[in-house]
């Protein structure tokens, strides 16, 4: 064997030595004493507080018991709360010492408070305001109501007007009634149930009417609306529309001028060139040059023609119950 391939295989036992020595040699641990955490003695926790009761009964003015009424206090943030039982008794648990402010609300009656020493002793509540007075809400009553619409100058047509009852209370009384709506049947009649027995305005609208509450046909342009005063004995109404009409023809050179453009507007006052109260809805001619504006509340109308080579004006005071004819 050569001499140097020794040197590796000595190497190699020596380090196996070695790593034997280390691994198997013993280890003194070194030893301490326990120390405390603390360096004084630990802190004592004061020992809860006890927690008081206040026990007593509630009586009302004339000395007798109270029962079922709310008993409160406040302390240091916490609401404590009980009730009185069928004796008036009641004791109020979780206290803290010293004086409080009981809170006392009864059936029936108004608040009331307590100033107290504090819990530990007997006591005895007695209320000082009366009973609570409480508002009673009459009672509505209604009753149907009906009646009829008459037009003395188309008694043909009375299918469609619209009957408006407003209440002339305020909305917020008690005895304060509805609105209400409903429209005439082919004989002018109509019927609104269960109406509630108070004062009402009343309006008549033209069938088709809507939107607002004028023109009334009851009351020339502008006027107050008639009052109805529905009550137990309230008998059947008719009412008498007040409104005319206005009817021609539209003529150019003998010869009848078809589809015209007929526009009415009512006049504030039968002087005035401006200021116009109403512009009705523009009605055209037919075949024959005809045209016709039914349900106009008495007023002064400015009544124009356009078309078919006419342009013209008229002037026309409309009455109620009147049928007028108007010549272009």
């Amino acid at each position: 064997m050569r001499p140097w391939l020794h040197i590796p295989v000595l190497i190699f036992l020596g380090a196996l030595l070695l790593g034997g020595w280390v691994a198997f040699r013993p280890i003194e641990l070194e030893r301490q004493d326990p120390a405390p955490m603390l360096d004084g003695p630990l802190a004592k926790l004061p020992p809860p507080q006890p927690r008081g009761i206040l026990e007593g009964v509630l009586v009302d003015p004339l000395g007798e018991p109270v029962a079922e009424a709310d008993l409160s206090t406040q302390q240091d943030g916490r609401i404590l709360w009980t009730q009185t039982r069928a004796d008036g008794s009641f004791a109020l648990q979780g206290l803290q010492g010293g004086p409080l402010q009981l809170s006392v609300l009864p059936r029936g009656r108004l608040p009331e408070v307590f100033s107290l020493v504090g819990p530990g002793k007997q006591v005895r509540l007695a209320l000082q305001r009366p009973e609570e007075t409480v508002p009673t809400i009459p009672t509505l009553t209604h009753s149907d109501w009906w009646g009829r619409v008459r037009n003395p100058v188309d008694r043909k047509h009375l299918a469609g007007y619209q009957i408006w009852l407003i209440p002339t209370g305020a909305a917020d009384s008690l005895q304060a009634g509805i609105p209400r709506r409903t429209e005439t049947d082919a004989d002018g009649d109509f019927w609104i149930p269960s109406l509630i027995h108070t004062d009402y305005q009343v309006y008549v609208l033209a069938p088709g009417d809507g939107g607002s509450l004028e023109p009334n046909l009851l009351v020339p342009l502008g006027a107050s609306p008639p009052l109805l005063d529905h009550g137990s004995g309230a008998t059947p109404a008719e009412w008498v529309l007040q409104s005319g009409q206005l009817f021609g023809e539209v003529r150019s050179e003998g010869r009848p001028v078809r589809s015209a453009m007929v526009m009415l507007e009512a006049l504030v006052d039968s002087n005035a060139e401006t200021g116009l109260s109403r512009v009705l809805p523009a009605v055209q001619t037919d075949a024959e040059g005809r045209w016709l504006v039914p349900d106009l509340p008495p007023a002064t109308y400015r009544v124009r023609v356009r078309g078919g080579g006419i342009a013209q004006e008229k002037q026309i005071e409309v009455r109620a119950n009147q049928r007028l004819r108007v010549q272009f």
